[in-house]
C-alpha cells in the first residue's frame, strides 16, 4: 500500500514567523503562504510525526453564521486519536500530493478539499472565505509537528452538516457559548477562542 505524503516546511524557513518553545498566532499570513509555495516539500507522514525539523502544514478552518460559530465534536471512529472525543471550532486536515492539481495556491487547495469533506456547505452560501492567521504550539509534542493556517469560512445561512457522520457531531452554538466547552476543546480551537472569537462575541 502506498504510504500517504504530506506536505511539510522545514523549520528553517519558519524564522520569521514564529518563535520556538511557545504558542505563536501571526498574522503574517500572506508571507507565509508564499513562503509554503516555493519551499515546502511532500515527506512520508509516519517520518514527519517525528522529524522537529519539519511542520505540518495544516489549514484549520473555522465555520460561521451571524453570531454563531459550527462546533463539532470528533468521534472515537476517527484515525487520530490524539484528537477522539474533543470537540473543535474548526475542520481541517492535511495537504497531500494529490491537493498540487493545476492551482498556484496548494494550501487553498487543500483547504477547499478539507472543508467539502467534512462538512456539506452549498458554495452559493458562502460569504466570504479569509484566511486569518497562523497557529503553531511547541508546548506540547503534536503541536511541535504542526503549523495551523487558520482559515474563515462566512455563511449566508446556518445550512452546514456534518458530512461524515459516523466520524464526528455538529451543532451551531452561540460565540457567548463558546466558554461552556472551553476545556474540551482541543488545543487548536482554545487558542481561536483566545485570540480571535472572544472578541467578536
Amino acid at each position: 500500500m502506498k504510504q500517504e505524503k504530506v506536505l511539510v516546511i522545514a523549520m528553517n524557513y519558519l524564522r520569521d514567523f514564529v518563535r520556538p518553545n511557545c504558542i505563536n498566532v501571526s498574522g503574517n499570513i500572506h508571507d507565509f503562504l508564499n513562503t509554503v509555495q516555493k519551499e515546502s516539500c511532500f515527506i512520508p507522514r509516519s517520518n514527519a510525526e517525528n522529524d522537529y525539523n519539519f511542520k505540518q502544514v495544516i489549514p484549520y478552518i473555522y465555520i460561521s453564521h451571524d453570531k454563531c460559530i459550527y462546533l463539532t465534536n470528533r468521534k472515537s471512529t476517527q484515525s487520530e486519536s490524539r484528537l477522539h472525543n474533543k470537540y473543535s471550532l474548526a475542520v481541517g486536515g492535511h495537504i497531500n500530493e494529490f491537493d498540487i492539481g493545476g492551482i498556484d495556491n496548494i494550501v487553498q487547495n487543500g483547504m477547499l478539499r478539507e472543508l467539502n469533506e467534512e462538512v456539506i456547505v452549498d458554495s452559493s452560501d458562502i460569504l466570504e472565505i479569509s484566511a486569518k492567521c497562523l497557529i503553531s504550539d511547541d508546548t506540547n509534542e503534536v503541536g511541535r509537528v504542526h503549523i495551523g493556517i487558520v482559515y474563515h469560512v462566512s455563511l449566508k445561512s446556518a445550512k452546514c452538516t456534518v458530512n461524515e457522520i459516523d466520524m464526528m457531531d455538529g451543532k451551531w452554538i452561540q460565540l457567548t457559548d463558546i466558554p461552556a466547552y472551553y476545556e474540551e476543546l482541543e488545543t487548536w480551537s482554545q487558542i481561536i477562542y483566545d485570540f480571535i472569537l472572544r472578541n467578536e462575541q
